[in-house]
């Protein structure tokens, strides 16, 4: 699969703009690289709805229904309208996977145990089997926190290399999940470091998830919240050194944070050789 890092073209959507101005102000004088702006979405979680690139030219689209949205219709967005605008022509899966449950690294992918209940109707086998066939990629399955009503893995973790992820600092978790989380870490034989997590605690807020930083190209833009300096610089500090080569942006979050996610979830990047994806300006 191509990496985050090795993308070269960055998306947003318009959304953010007429509902997060404060948020987008920040987010725009802090990201260093041209960006373009969807038109086409009816929420600004571009990652949940946008497809996953194999390679240079082919594209995996994975189906946007999740349950969580089952009584806002009207906020899914229709996915084949942004490809056709943004011409792409990715393959079409039936499977029920939101972006952000779908952690990737080069040859592996992480995903919460939350697809087999957004997709019942098949078994788990035949499920990250088919997953598997799609991406070209190992799938590792991870366990879904009892309160997380989102059940995305780029809340709880992400790839470092295929052999070490970076992940919440695990005694946040209640003692049943982070066993299951460990037990998940050492099946699979991955290396981890724990990065600083203060989580609200409430059913929406995603303040205080360090982990759900952009990466593009040689920056990680980090998420940073109000109120918490201390926690900040730690986190600033814990992934400077683990991304020694990399630069490090924090950019301060409040509203959209509160909505539940943060910057990987509000954005999506690919990599387009030869202008080959329509530029949407």
């Amino acid at each position: 699969m191509i990496l985050d890092k090795e993308t070269n073209t960055l998306f947003f959507s318009k959304k953010i703009i007429e509902n997060h101005k404060e948020d987008w102000n920040r987010i725009q004088n802090s990201i260093t690289v041209n960006f373009h702006l969807l038109d086409q979405t009816n929420d600004i979680w571009v990652r949940d709805f946008m497809p996953i690139q194999i390679d240079h030219k082919r594209f995996v689209s994975f189906s946007y229904l999740p349950s969580y949205l089952k009584n806002d219709p009207e906020l899914i967005t229709n996915q084949k309208e942004v490809c056709q605008y943004l011409e792409i022509n990715p393959v079409y899966s039936s499977i029920k996977i939101d972006g952000g449950n779908i952690v990737k690294g080069k040859k592996r992918v992480i995903i919460l145990d939350r697809i087999f209940q957004e997709n019942a109707e098949r078994t788990p086998q035949s499920l990250i089997k088919e997953i598997e066939r799609l991406l070209e990629a190992e799938v590792f399955i991870f366990p879904t926190e009892k309160d997380d009503f989102l059940g995305h893995a780029d809340g709880m973790l992400r790839f470092i290399d295929d052999s070490t992820i970076l992940i919440n600092d695990l005694n946040v978790y209640p003692r049943s999940i982070r066993r299951l989380i460990e037990r998940a870490i050492n099946s699979n034989n991955l290396d981890y470091i724990e990065i600083p997590c203060k989580p609200e605690r409430d059913e929406i807020s995603a303040k205080g998830f360090y982990i759900n930083y952009l990466e593009f190209r040689n920056f990680i833009y980090l998420p940073i919240f109000d109120n918490m300096e201390k926690e900040n610089e730690e986190a600033i500090a814990t992934v400077s050194g683990i991304f020694p080569d990399r630069t490090i942006i924090p950019i301060l979050l409040t509203t959209i944070a509160k909505e539940g996610g943060l910057l990987n979830c509000i954005s999506w990047s690919c990599f387009s050789s030869n202008h080959h994806i329509r530029e949407a300006i």
